[in-house]
Parts: structure tokens; sequence; C-alpha cells
């Protein structure tokens, strides 16, 4: 199994944009890339805006080669109505677009799925499914909080089996802080997960699920989205190495050999250093 991480907060963009190639089949999870409309007083420097178009054209090239595409929920950094064409003639996996959501991506995904049902070669719920593809098997979590509360609504996880190597997109879930969130892992045991980090701070709780993710086979934790729009990320990734001395602990654009860029994290400087006319 390939795994390719096309987008991420690391990488300068809002993304968790993965895609995954195995011998029988390829997925693209959670095709987009954003920007945050207002950080620091500011908004996105043309040096985001260039980083977005580069990675959105990434992401449009790796479709052209994928099988399915996956939509967690409904929020801009993990779907783009204006990516339309990825979805062309492809198998689509979405959250359901009526349970399990808050009102405001109810109203998106309403917007959005005439347009995705007449592109796509088919349209199906995700929610607590499992689809075997030759000898792939993709299974799906049912609908999740989108970290401790159901406050910004609900996502489902993607895991990907092949062999015996198994991946688990976590999609939104801010660093592991319920029940069911370790009960996925328990369920799959993956070896390798992309986790979206808390906002702020990891929990006693949050460690302890990781400590028994470990303990189940977990050997590679990449760590983006959320935790990486944090000024402070880099202790908590300190403080797990400590806790964790076993685990491979990356962000996405570590694993993938390059350089740690939170532009948005630099934004004031990047106002600064390339004024804007």
């Amino acid at each position: 199994m390939e795994i390719q991480f096309l987008g991420a907060d690391s990488m300068g963009v809002r993304s968790m944009a993965t895609f995954i190639r195995t011998e029988e089949v390829t997925v693209l999870i959670d095709p987009s890339a954003a920007l945050a409309k207002r950080r620091f007083g500011k908004g996105p420097h043309p040096v985001e805006e260039e980083r977005k178009a580069e990675i959105r054209d990434v992401i449009s090239e790796r479709s052209r080669e994928t099988d399915i595409v996956v939509i967690s929920h409904y929020h801009f950094d993990h779907y783009d109505p204006e990516l339309i064409g990825v979805f062309k003639a492809k198998r689509v996996m979405i959250k359901h677009p009526e349970e399990f959501i808050n009102r405001s991506q109810r109203g998106r995904a309403a917007e959005f799925l005439p347009e995705l049902k007449r592109i796509a070669s088919s349209v199906e719920i995700a929610d607590g499914s499992s689809f075997e593809v030759d000898k792939v098997i993709l299974s799906f979590s049912r609908a999740m909080p989108h970290g401790d509360s159901a406050d910004l609504g609900f996502v489902v996880q993607t895991c990907i089996k092949e062999d015996d190597e198994v991946f688990l997109h976590s999609s939104d879930v801010q660093g592991l802080p319920l029940p069911e969130h370790i009960d996925r892992i328990l369920d799959h045991r993956p070896q390798t997960i992309l986790l979206d980090g808390p906002m702020k701070r990891f929990t006693e709780p949050m460690m302890e699920n990781l400590e028994i993710a470990v303990e189940e086979g977990l050997e590679r934790l990449v760590l983006d989205h959320h935790l990486l729009r944090d000024e402070d990320w880099h202790k908590w990734f300190d403080r797990l190495r400590e806790r964790l001395p076993d685990l491979e602990l990356a962000t996405a654009a570590e694993f993938m050999g390059r350089p740690v860029e939170t532009l948005e994290l630099q934004r004031e400087r990047l106002y600064e250093d390339h004024p804007v006319a």
C-alpha cells in the first residue's frame, strides 16, 4: 500500500487530502485544500493562495488515476464544490447528507449533491459500511463527533486494509478524545494513522488512547491538521515522543519528505516580508 498526503496544514493549507494506491484499487480521501478566511486579523496572503492552487492541481492530477473518492464530511477543507471534476466518472462514498449532521453541513450537502450525482458514476452512503474491492477492504465508521462533542457536526473515518496492512484516516476527530475513537482503532488495529490533532492540547484521555493504539500495533502516527494551527504544535510533538518513544511520529509534510511550512501561522510575517499593494 502506498500512502500519499497531497495537502495538509503542515504543507501550507487546511487539508487532509490523501491518496492511497493498492494493487487492486486507488482511493482519494477528502480532495480539498482551503485557507483560513481571517488569521491574525488578516486574510490569506498571495503566497498562501499560490500554495492552495498548487495543491489543488496535485489533487486534480491524482484524481485522474483514482477509482474511489471519499468525502468524510462537509467542511470546505474536506470537500470543494469548485473541484467537481475530481468526481467525474468516479465511485464516490460520502458522509450521510441528512443523518447525524449539523445544519450548516446539511445545507452544503443538499446544494452539492445534485451536481455530484450528475457527474459521478455512483454515489454511496459510507456511514457504517464496508466494501470489498477485489482483495482490498474499505470500511467506514458510523458518524462520529467532530471532536469531543457534536457542536461541529459529525465525520466518518476511513479504514483501508490490503493483506495485513491497515491505514486509518481519522478525519476531524481532534486527537482521539472519545471512547468511540479508540474503539475504532481496536476494531481494525492500523499500523498507520493520519490523525487530526486537537486544536490546543492533548488531554490525558487522548494520551491514554494513543498509548492503547501503540499497544495494539500502531507503528506510524501522522499528526496534522488542527494541531498545526497552534503555535506550540512542536512542543506537543516533543511530549508525545517522550511518552511514546517507540512510535514513529511525523507531520504529513515530513512523511512525504517535505519541510514543514505552516503558512497560516506565518501570515503576519508573510505580509511583513512580502507587502501586498
